[in-house]
């Protein structure tokens, strides 16, 4: 990590001021990622119902992050264009499935995805970009603690 706070998961019993911070860092993540849709404009965007794409989520397929109030964002930066339409990042998959079967969840996901990574050379995003598949899904494996073949 970057030494940068990262969103935690808050309970019932959180603090005004760990309120304060989870929104402060979640505001300024999702402003380095370039923001995030509604479910219902980004499924719009992809094509797809609002129930297709929570499914996606749920299952990894896609990344959504979840507010302090309970409302599901779609970060903007899983979107390629492709022969004039919105398309889900190819590749991303393989990564954000990781994050949910370990119960990381999608603010951490996000993180990852855009942090500088020493391995890669780059930020995940980018190398998903540029095809790299296997490093990409190999690297999140590692950061999850996920290392099975």
């Amino acid at each position: 990590m970057d030494g940068r706070k990262e969103p935690m998961d808050l309970h019932e019993h959180a603090t005004d001021e760990q309120i304060a911070r989870f929104e402060a860092a979640a505001a300024e993540l999702l402003e380095r990622a370039g923001g995030a849709l509604s479910l219902a404009q980004a499924a719009k965007d992809l094509k797809l119902s609002p129930e297709a794409l929570l499914e996606q989520i749920r299952h990894g397929a896609a990344l959504g992050i979840k507010t302090l109030q309970g409302t599901i964002l779609v970060p903007t930066v899983q979107f390629a264009a492709e022969d004039g339409r919105i398309t889900l990042l190819e590749g991303l998959a393989h990564a954000v499935r990781l994050f949910v079967r370990s119960k990381r969840g999608g603010w951490a996901a996000l993180q990852w995805l855009i942090a500088e990574n020493e391995s890669l050379g780059t930020t995940p995003l980018q190398a998903l970009r540029e095809r790299r598949f296997e490093e990409v899904e190999a690297t999140a494996r590692h950061f999850v603690g996920d290392d099975e073949a």
